[in-house]
């Protein structure tokens, strides 16, 4: 078991800063085998390393798979550590998994810290930064792809649903307006775009939010988890019967335990 006053800045990296290491460690006691969907920095990956367990680790970044894999090299060496390319929400696209069971599943769902600093990644509100927002690139459809191309309908959708933004309405017929003359293309035409819709003195709280809402949708993070969940025992992976959904959003951290779908046990 970590002691608890050793763990709060203990696993962050210049990657990412993990949220709630103690209680997912907590939760996971004593489990021998756990799927992190979400390796990021490898920040909770290394917290149950270090309390005994052994762990597979699933991410879309190339950037984050090679920054975690330095950082637990030793465990990867000790065969306890292994790291997957590749969406967690497809878990049955990877052979690797087929067949295996685990104890514990997690997945840290939401923007690490290291890619909302790249501005080439389009995940921030910073002038000049592209509206990328794909967590892989490799991936079809960036922010700027839905920004043009959704109707009214679908933008005020995401807005109203990933953003809480009752007036999403507003600011999807300002973006609808504003693409007819020019494309969106920068982080600047969204938050010119957001302003427009909701004033000039609208500030850097309000484009978190709603850039948010826009990067939700192009990874269609909330539901990425139920399809990995039922994708695994589609195909045969012996999911636990507790799973740890981590979701940082500003200020508010929420954190969920909940069943996977039933299955039989493994035998």
């Amino acid at each position: 078991m970590i002691d608890s006053d050793t763990v709060t800045g203990r696993w962050d990296s210049s990657y990412h800063a993990p949220v709630l290491v103690e209680e997912v460690v907590v939760l996971f006691e004593g489990a021998k085998e756990i799927l992190d969907c979400t390796l990021g920095g490898g920040g909770h990956t290394e917290a149950l390393l270090a309390s005994g367990s052994s762990v597979v680790a699933i991410d879309r970044d190339e950037a984050a798979i090679n920054e975690a894999r330095k950082r637990l090299a030793s465990y990867e060496t000790s065969g306890r550590f292994r790291a997957l390319r590749g969406n967690f929400g497809e878990i049955d696209h990877f052979p690797e998994l087929i067949g295996r069971s685990f104890d514990g599943i997690l997945a840290d769902v939401g923007v690490s810290s290291h890619q909302i600093d790249a501005d080439d990644r389009g995940f921030s509100f910073r002038p000049g930064a592209l509206l990328d927002m794909r967590m892989d690139r490799r991936a079809p459809g960036t922010a700027a792809d839905l920004l043009n191309t959704l109707d009214e309908a679908d933008l005020s959708h995401i807005f109203h649903d990933y953003g809480d933004e009752p007036r999403g309405g507003r600011l999807a017929r300002e973006i609808v307006r504003r693409r007819a003359r020019k494309p969106m293309r920068l982080s600047d035409d969204l938050v010119d775009a957001i302003r427009g819709a909701y004033g000039a003195r609208t500030g850097p709280a309000e484009f978190a939010r709603l850039f948010q809402a826009v990067r939700i949708a192009v990874n269609d993070e909330l539901t990425t988890l139920e399809k990995a969940l039922h994708a695994g025992v589609e195909s045969g992976l012996h999911l636990p019967t507790k799973a740890a959904d981590l979701y940082l959003s500003g200020e508010s951290t929420r954190r969920t335990g909940q069943q996977a779908p039933h299955q039989g046990q493994p035998s």
